[in-house]
Order: C-alpha cells, then sequence, then structure tokens
C-alpha cells in the first residue's frame, strides 16, 4: 500500500511540473505575440495608413508613440481597421492579422524587404533616429513628418525611386524636400549609427483573403540601444614579473643580514623519467599446420529414371449423320374462280316535262284569286310522286335479284 501511494505521489508531482513548464511556455508565446491595426484616420491613399501594435494577452487600442509602427511592405496589404468603439479585439468583424516580434537584424530585414537596399539595417535606423517620433522634419508637423518618415523606409524596402513621391503622394515643395534631405541622411551617414540602436521587426504569415495579398511586416519605431562590449584592456607581457623588483629572477641586491622582496619563485626541475627497459621480444610460437579437411566421397549420382510416355487415347470416330429425306412439295389446290356478278341494267329514266316559267307577280293583296293559283300545283307533285314509285320498284327488283343469285352460289 505505501508504494503504491509513493508511486502516485510521484506521478503527481511529475505532471505539476511539466504543466508549469508548459504554462510558463504558453506565457512566453503570448507575451511575444502582438495585434497589427489601423487607427482610421488616413485613407491610405496620398497619406499612408498609421499603423500600431498591442500584446495579445493584454490588448489595448492605443495611438500613442510608443506603440507607433512602420509599414515594411508597400505593396502587401495592410492591417485591418480597429475602431474606438471596440475595446477587445475579438468582437470586431474582421479579425486582426497577429504578429510575432523579432529582432530586426540585417538577414532577417533583408528576407522581409522586396528590394533591399545595402546596409539596410544602418540606413533604416539613421531614418527613424531623424525622423518621427523622434525628430520632426524642418517646420512640417507631426502627421507630415510622420508620412515621410513611413515614404523614406518605402524607399529602401522596396526600391520606391525618390522622383516618384512627389506625385504619386502629392508632395507640396516643402514636403518633397523635407523627405529627399531624409533620404540623403540615412545614405551618406548610416555607418556612424551602424553598431548603435537595434530594430524590431514584427513578422506574420497571416493572409487577406478578400484582396489575396498576406499581410505586411511592420517595422517598430523605437530604438533600442545595445549593449556595449566590455573592454578588458590588454594583457600585461608574460615572462618576468611585471613590477619593478631590484632584482631579476627572484634574487635580491640588499646587503647581507637584510631581508629583502621574495623574488619569484623557481620552477621546479623536472625529475628524470626512468627509462623504459626494453622488453624481450616474444619468439614467435610454431602454428600448427592445418590439417587436411576429408573431401566426401562422390556419391553416385542417381540415374534419371525413363518417364511413361503417355498412351494415345482412342478418339470416337465420328458417326455418319442421316441425310434428310426430301420432304413432297404441297401442291397448290385449284381455288374457284370467282363467278362474276350480274350488273343491273340500266332502265331508261323518264325525261321530265318541261315546266312553263312562272312570270314574277306583282305583290297584291291576298284575294280569292291567290287559294285558286295555289289548286293548280297539285299535278306536278302526282307525277313527282310516280317518279319516285317507279325507282324504289327498280330498286327492290335489284336487290331480289341479287339475293337470289347468292343464294344459288351456296347451294
Amino acid at each position: 500500500m505505501r508504494k503504491t501511494m509513493k508511486k502516485m505521489l510521484a506521478a503527481s508531482t511529475v505532471c505539476i511540473i511539466m504543466s508549469g513548464s508548459f504554462i510558463g511556455g504558453a506565457a512566453r508565446v503570448l507575451a511575444e505575440q502582438y495585434y497589427g491595426y489601423d487607427d482610421g484616420t488616413k485613407d491610405g491613399g496620398d497619406w499612408p495608413v498609421f499603423l500600431y501594435v498591442t500584446p495579445t494577452n493584454h490588448p489595448e487600442r492605443k495611438t500613442d508613440k510608443e506603440h507607433c509602427v512602420y509599414c515594411f511592405n508597400r505593396l502587401n496589404s495592410s492591417p485591418e481597421l480597429w475602431e474606438s468603439q471596440f475595446k477587445d479585439p475579438s468582437k470586431l468583424g474582421i479579425k486582426l492579422p497577429i504578429y510575432e516580434k523579432k529582432e530586426g537584424d540585417e538577414s532577417l530585414l533583408r528576407a522581409k524587404s522586396q528590394k533591399p537596399s545595402d546596409n539596410l539595417t544602418s540606413k533604416l535606423v539613421t531614418v527613424l533616429s531623424n525622423g518621427y517620433p523622434n525628430k520632426t522634419l524642418g517646420n512640417l508637423s507631426e502627421d507630415q513628418s510622420r508620412r515621410l518618415t513611413q515614404l523614406a523606409i518605402w524607399h529602401f524596402t522596396d526600391g520606391y525611386a525618390t522622383n516618384h513621391f512627389k506625385d504619386g503622394y502629392h508632395l507640396n515643395k516643402d514636403e518633397d524636400s523635407e523627405l529627399k534631405k531624409l533620404i540623403e541622411t540615412a545614405e551618406k551617414n548610416f555607418q556612424t549609427t551602424a553598431h548603435t540602436y537595434s530594430l524590431n521587426l514584427y513578422v506574420t504569415s497571416s493572409y487577406n483573403y478578400s484582396t489575396g495579398k498576406f499581410y505586411q511586416h511592420l517595422l517598430g519605431s523605437t530604438l533600442t540601444p545595445k549593449l556595449p562590449n566590455p573592454n578588458p584592456g590588454p594583457k600585461p607581457p608574460g615572462g618576468n614579473n611585471p613590477h619593478h623588483l631590484p632584482g631579476e629572477n627572484g634574487q635580491t641586491k640588499y646587503p647581507e643580514g637584510e631581508s629583502g622582496e621574495a623574488g619569484a619563485p623557481k620552477k621546479p626541475e623536472p625529475k628524470p623519467e626512468p627509462k623504459p627497459e626494453p622488453m624481450p621480444k616474444p619468439e614467435p610460437k610454431p602454428q600448427p599446420e592445418p590439417m587436411p579437411e576429408p573431401k566426401p566421397d562422390p556419391q553416385p549420382k542417381p540415374e534419371p529414371k525413363p518417364q511413361p510416355e503417355p498412351k494415345p487415347e482412342p478418339k470416337p470416330q465420328p458417326v455418319p449423320k442421316p441425310d434428310p429425306e426430301p420432304m413432297p412439295d404441297p401442291e397448290p389446290k385449284p381455288q374457284p374462280e370467282p363467278m362474276p356478278e350480274p350488273k343491273p341494267k340500266p332502265e331508261p329514266q323518264p325525261k321530265p316535262a318541261p315546266q312553263p316559267e312562272v312570270k314574277p307577280q306583282k305583290p297584291t293583296k291576298p284575294s280569292n284569286t291567290t287559294s285558286q293559283s295555289s289548286g293548280k300545283g297539285l299535278p306536278r307533285t302526282n307525277e313527282a310522286g310516280s317518279l319516285m314509285t317507279g325507282l324504289g320498284t327498280g330498286l327492290l327488283s335489284l336487290l331480289g335479284l341479287g339475293f337470289l343469285t347468292r343464294r344459288k352460289r351456296k347451294d
């Protein structure tokens, strides 16, 4: 039971130590990460946006000189806007890019630049030491000095030509003159600040999907003084004592009976090393001759047995197929020829008698004469009725003859 408790206590102790180291490492990582943001005071056209950074573990929207940074890549996307009404950056609609703070040495600055200039670190240190926020340029305001400092940085990091700034960013005469002075100062006096200050570079790998570009790296505006290397001074000469003693090699030059300063102790004389006695050479021992190994007697090789030849199996002879007997073709039966049906003879039809033309009469009043004239049309209807009767009897006789002929054929 005690052994089990000891094992459990040891395991819990190890877990506590590991969790503490993990929390400490995570805290260090968070302390080195920053949010980059735009304060929204400049449009980003003729005036480059004003950018700042704040730690991610304790974010605060500050726009003072200590948090001021500069864009390091002109053609990349600038950090997102952080509106003043939002205190917590996690509540923003568009997330802020996250940066990692690193020391800006020459190799890192050149790797993150688009078209880096020679002696890039020294020239950037000169620009920041003579520009905003450390100084204002001429009679210009702080915003104007900050704007020109950003343009001078782009001249050395992105290779932007000096003669293009006036038309590209609509600079007035004083601004163009002060910008050229700042660039000339950095190109001439960069060697004086080469080993005086160091820079901070905020590097990001965040990607802006709306623009299809990476976010800009940010250059810190605060110059960090470098610690001077301690000068140990020249080494004392070797050999004799560096102090001026009255004697040399440790002896004194005082009269007898007086004690003087002790000289340097003598080096111990090397003791004679014993010479190694010659060892007798070992006589070569006779090596036993190798015994001949017995060779195996050749055994008779087995003769190959004759393999049985395959006997041919009798193949079945094909049975002749009987020829099919020809079947007699059926003789066609004579079909009865159809009897011609008797055609009815056309009987002469009586021609209708010519009717007298009826002259149109003028309409008169009805009288007794109209009733008499209607009686005269009766003979015409009788003639038509007799004609229809004749035609009907003729048709009936034809139908009767046809019926009799069909009946005779069936019989």
